[in-house]
């Protein structure tokens, strides 16, 4: 007999497939249904609830701890908690000078912004793609549900990337009523990092190691950053290119005046919130690169795709998500660069729910003085 939280995970999916385009019957039926699994089960987990309606929120919150939670039932609990969490910091934003870089209403400007959302019409997928968040593998993922490949192992590196131009659509391919009927009947996830991680995996990537495309990024990117340090006697590569330290590269992130655009090479570094806009797009499933392979299990499974296509492991990594390793990176940096960079990263660390790790709060001149209570700078 199937788990109080297999079924759970179940409506979920049924849910995802089936919405109700009118809110009134969605409240009725989230309503009658609310009280049938608590009447007939016991429980109403939290991932059974979208968060688009807050009686649903409202509901599950009611229910979501009344019984022991298995690891289903965990993973659906912090879904809701993880939505909840941006849910809150988009309303703390509301009307503040920060907030002015969110983006709240779809419009047929702000859909231009959404080049990162990948559509699949096929299964009614959409995914939000960051860089250096295990995008290339939810690529491979989309390219064989697509048809294009039929394993995820026979697509290369860079391959995934030119074949997902070629192959898979973005949002803003599409017209604003096609767009927000995508929005409002598919199912939508998106994938984040920790920003200290995922820049010291993007400057390993790119900086480090010796490839064609990393090749690339120093050839273009390494004269600007090196200038971010001493110009005399910089170190040059075998390959001719400029060996930036991570200093360089700190100080270049956190230059305010420096914008990254989210449609070239910068989009390694730049912020998930202008690339995904979780102000505006309710994902229905927020995973973390911290527990990447669970919550790509759960996401393969509430879209009915277990089974059919699993997550792989990486092709490429960078092994940056150790504290200790990252702090082996950011331990000789002036504290003023840390925090330069904390404040580019502010909004992602809020939204999310990241904080600064311990270790770096020594990094820090006076502690934590000048962080808010979550870690992340002062606004």
């Amino acid at each position: 007999m199937a788990s109080q939280s297999e079924l759970s995970l179940n409506f979920l999916k049924c849910r995802l497939k089936h919405r109700r385009s009118s809110f009134v019957l969605l409240m009725l039926t989230g309503f009658l249904l609310a009280g049938f699994v608590f009447h007939e089960f016991g429980q109403l987990d939290g991932g059974l609830m979208n968060e688009g309606s807050a009686f649903r929120l409202a509901a599950s919150r009611l229910f979501v701890n009344e019984v022991p939670c298995d690891a289903s039932c965990k993973w659906l609990r912090e879904q809701l908690a993880r939505k909840e969490q941006v849910s809150a910091t988009c309303n703390a934003y509301t009307n503040t000078t920060i907030g002015q870089r969110l983006k709240h209403k779809l419009n047929t400007k702000s859909l231009q912004r959404l080049g990162h959302l990948l559509v699949l019409d096929s299964h009614k997928l959409m995914y939000c793609y960051v860089p250096k968040v295990g995008c290339t593998n939810w690529k491979r993922i989309l390219l064989v549900l697509k048809g294009v490949y039929n394993d995820t192992k026979l697509i290369g590196q860079s391959q995934t990337h030119t074949l997902t131009s070629k192959f898979i659509k973005p949002l803003s391919s599409y017209s604003l009523e096609e767009a927000t009927e995508r929005l409002e009947n598919y199912t939508k996830f998106v994938f984040v990092r920790h920003p200290l991680e995922r820049i010291l995996s993007g400057f390993r990537d790119k900086f480090q190691k010796d490839y064609g495309s990393s090749t690339i990024f120093r050839k273009n990117f390494g004269p600007k950053i090196a200038s971010y340090g001493s110009t005399k006697n910089v170190p040059v590569r075998p390959d001719g290119t400029l060996n930036v330290t991570f200093g360089q590269f700190v100080r270049y992130i956190g230059d305010s005046k420096n914008i990254f655009s989210n449609d070239g090479p910068t989009e390694h570094w730049s912020d998930m919130y202008k690339m995904c806009q979780p102000c505006m797009i309710n994902y229905d499933i927020i995973g973390k690169f911290s527990s990447l392979h669970e919550d790509a299990n759960f996401t393969l499974q509430a879209a009915g795709l277990d089974g059919k296509v699993s997550y792989p492991q990486s092709t490429n990594p960078t092994n940056s998500s150790d504290e200790a390793h990252i702090a082996s990176y950011f331990s000789d940096l002036p504290p003023d660069d840390i925090r330069a960079l904390l404040a580019r990263y502010v909004i992602d660390m809020d939204l999310f729910g990241f904080s600064v790790p311990r270790s770096f709060k020594a990094m820090l001149t006076n502690g934590t003085d000048g962080l808010t209570p979550n870690g992340t700078p002062d606004k």
